[in-house]
């Protein structure tokens, strides 16, 4: 099938990592010629969508924000205004409620409908359905080759490098000694459970500054509590918290010019995966960083692989209520991964 000036819609309800997992996915479809319109939580998912292209088939991109249509009477508003756009072709992401998406694909009158499986497939065209282990990037590339053949290889798929100009520290007058290392302490208040303790954290920057080095934390707003428990008592001019005060762009201009991302399996680690020069160093217990892991081959996962771990799965996101998978992870198993000249 062709996509030439084709409107492809792809559904994403999920947060900014699948978001940037599917970048390779939507520059695909550009590749081909065709129109985009994507459906994304809010403004964040469709910001770090515009950062990552840098520019680059942004005119063939239409967002909707499904934040802005809750409820019943919201998403019978946003059913008319994906009738209204004519799609040609609609696919969903690796991860999406099947049958949810089955029935709004189907009610969008989308010419050519593509799915996951679920009890309402037989309202698609084309079904995409494996068990193979593979990550969710390359599950997301299968899902499109049900539309067009692919023209390249989905194991030597690859990111997009983020390309910046700025020089993050300098327009704020810092001047950062040693190594740069950036915190990422959350994971969305519903996943608490695959964050790493704070106590962990504290003690962390509390080395790295000790050697020298510089300590960034990162996050988003309403987490600024996190960050506070980590600097308590550290009393340091190494330390810069920038927890709810960066946009995504800005986000992505400091992790640029850090040396190491230190993370939980968040949206901050997958937006580190855009900086190749960054050394992502995951920490990892409910989930598999094999799967929904930062793409990236040289990512450094830190778990002590339990019996029970991973568990993370749909219907089973919010944890056992006892993440001993986290505790586990003793602050030297980090450390070691931190190659400091």
């Amino acid at each position: 099938m062709k996509l030439e000036n084709k409107l492809v819609h792809i559904f994403n309800s999920h947060g900014i990592g699948d978001v940037i997992m599917t970048l390779p996915m939507i520059e695909s479809v550009l590749n081909e010629g065709g129109r985009l319109l994507i459906s994304v939580k809010g403004k964040a998912e469709s910001d770090i969508i515009g950062a990552a292209l840098g520019g680059g088939g942004s005119d063939n991109i239409e967002f909707i924000h499904l934040s802005r249509y809750p409820g019943f009477f919201g998403a019978l508003s946003y059913i008319a205004q994906l009738q209204s756009k004519k799609i040609d072709i609609s696919i969903p992401v690796t991860g999406i409620h099947p049958d949810k998406y089955n029935f709004m694909a189907f009610l969008s009158r989308a010419k050519y409908r593509v799915g996951c499986g679920g009890h309402l497939s037989f309202l698609n065209d084309n079904n995409f359905c494996t068990h193979r282990f593979f990550h969710k990037v390359e599950k997301n590339l299968e899902i499109l080759s049900c539309v067009i053949p692919l023209s390249t290889d989905i194991e030597l798929t690859c990111l997009s490098a983020y390309q910046t100009d700025s020089d993050f520290f300098g327009s704020r007058n810092l001047k950062p000694e040693g190594k740069v290392i950036a915190l990422a302490p959350s994971s969305g208040e519903a996943e608490s459970h695959k964050r790493w303790s704070l106590e962990n954290f504290h003690e962390l920057a509390k080395y790295l500054i000790s050697r020298g080095n510089t300590v960034v934390i990162l996050g988003s707003p309403g987490e600024e509590g996190l960050a506070g428990r980590i600097l308590k008592n550290l009393n340091s001019e190494a330390v810069h918290n920038f927890v709810g005060a960066l946009s995504i762009k800005e986000s992505l201009d400091c992790l640029e010019q850090c040396d190491f991302l230190i993370a939980n399996c968040n949206g901050l680690s997958h937006m580190g995966s855009l900086v190749p020069s960054l050394k992502i160093i995951g920490l990892y217990g409910p989930t598999n960083p094999m799967l929904t892991g930062p793409f990236r081959r040289d990512l450094v996962a830190v778990n002590t692989n339990l019996d029970c771990s991973p568990c993370y799965k749909r219907g089973y996101i919010t944890g056992c209520g006892d993440p001993v998978c986290m505790r586990s992870i003793d602050v030297s198993l980090v450390i070691k991964e931190i190659i400091i000249d």
